[in-house]
């Protein structure tokens, strides 16, 4: 898919369960409704959704409920001033790699079920809110990959937020000087 640099948003459920395989979002998009991008596979169930790229941008943006969920996208760099609301990139089975711009809000269950990410960058003055944004289910015995994490001093906790639930392979968590609380 191919979107004009004039979009500004693309609704809920707009593109579900279909089989793309690569997309970019221009900078122009300040909204993706809910479940806009979930689940899009082939007819045998198989993950198509492996690339995913935001053009670079000037203005916020909020990728809605499940926007981005139960796909295979490999990796992301979230665009600075964004706002990730509940489960939008949960379980996304090849996600090794996300990256959090500055500014950012990183909703509840937003990466939940991501346990092959091993490389998590987070940028400055990015919010935590709500609960389990990188926690995974051992119901499921995951290979948990995720292995460090470094938070600057300017993250902040809200809504009671537990972000690394039962990440048993998370031996290294440094939190900078400067922090004043961690939930």
């Amino acid at each position: 898919i191919e979107f004009g640099n004039q979009l500004t948003t693309i609704g809920a459920r707009a593109f579900w369960r279909n089989a793309i395989t690569s997309l970019s979002i221009p900078s122009s998009v300040t909204a993706i409704g809910s479940s806009a991008f979930n689940q899009q596979e082939d007819n045998l169930g198989t993950r198509t959704l492996t690339s995913l790229t935001f053009e670079s941008r000037t203005t916020a943006l909020t990728l809605g409920t499940y926007a981005f969920s139960n796909n295979s996208i490999s990796s992301v760099s979230i665009p600075a001033n964004t706002i990730t609301e509940y489960a939008a990139f949960e379980r996304n089975t090849s996600m090794s790699s996300v990256t959090i711009g500055d500014n950012s809000t990183i909703g509840q269950n937003s990466f939940y079920g991501n346990d092959n990410i091993s490389s998590l960058t987070i940028g400055n003055n990015v919010n935590f809110s709500g609960a389990d944004a990188f926690s995974i289910n051992t119901f499921y015995l995951p290979v948990d990959l995720l292995t460090s994490v470094n938070l600057p001093s300017t993250t902040t906790f809200s809504g009671g937020a537990v972000p690394f639930r039962n990440r048993q392979n998370l031996t290294t968590f440094t939190v900078a000087n400067g922090a004043n609380s961690f939930w």
